[in-house]
């Protein structure tokens, strides 16, 4: 587990890198065993956690 402050110093690195580097990065998140894709399902399940976490309200699966 991370504190915010250790956080921010990582997401502040995180915009100091290349937009390249920025996308393969983010696309870890997704696919995190490196298999070269992800499943429809784990993106939805990320970005809906996200949402959920920014106190928004619930949106479909096909905005998602």
């Amino acid at each position: 587990m991370i504190n915010f402050r250790e956080f921010i110093i990582a997401f502040a690195t995180f915009l100091n890198e290349t937009i390249d580097k920025q996308i393969k990065l983010s696309f870890r998140i997704y696919d995190p065993k490196d298999k070269g894709y992800c499943k429809k399902e784990t993106v939805v399940d990320i970005l809906r956690d996200a949402i959920r976490g920014l106190g928004t309200c619930d949106l479909p699966e096909e905005v998602i």
